[in-house]
């Protein structure tokens, strides 16, 4: 009966929203970066920008004390609208001509990314009692499993036939998904005490 409640739903959104972002600066970018012929020492100093998913436990904190219209939802919506300005810049770089640039901007989305874990972690456990847990993260990693699928195999499919500049100009756009699924959400009643 608990997978039927509404909340469930909400889960699977906030879920895609966490995982989504993450291959867009990993595996799939490094993908783009080979194609345009960046050499493998660069490729492998790209994985330095996920340092920020390793230490985001200490701006979590800040992220709990700071109010902003909404609070859970409000910072939800906040790094949304982030990732997906930043995802839209990544697709005007040239790899070859502006890497810097690129990594620049690929932390900009793996600290949004990462903080927008933070915010929907609390938001998640917030939600739910503690007999629902379980099954909040169970249906959150489902989303969140469907998320790395679309911005892995789904871009790695149409870049088959456009280019990675036009895929991840597309991919910005599945940053609605969790501005849709905050927007018609509500705020846990945990966090409004």
């Amino acid at each position: 009966r608990v997978y039927f409640n509404p909340r469930m739903l909400t889960m699977v959104g906030l879920g895609f929203s966490s995982g989504f972002p993450l291959l867009l600066v990993f595996s799939t970018l490094n993908l783009w970066l080979k194609d345009e012929g960046i050499s493998y020492i660069a490729i492998g100093l790209f994985s330095l920008v996920k340092l920020p998913y390793s230490f985001k436990w200490l701006w979590a904190p800040l992220l709990d004390r700071l109010k902003l219209p909404g609070f859970r939802r409000g910072w939800a919506l906040f790094f949304q609208l982030l990732l997906m300005a930043g995802i839209a810049l990544i697709s005007t770089v040239d790899p070859a001509a502006n890497l810097r640039l690129l990594a620049v901007l690929c932390v900009i989305v793996v600290i949004a990314s990462a903080s927008q874990d933070v915010v929907l972690d609390a938001y998640r456990i917030e939600s739910f009692s503690l007999k629902e847990q379980g099954a909040g993260v169970a249906v959150y990693i489902i989303g969140y499993r469907i998320g790395t699928i679309a911005s892995g195999a789904g871009a790695i499919w149409m870049a088959s036939f456009m280019s990675w500049n036009q895929v991840y100009l597309l991919m910005a756009l599945g940053t609605l998904v969790g501005i849709l699924t905050i927007l018609l959400s509500r705020e846990p009643s945990k966090a409004e005490k």
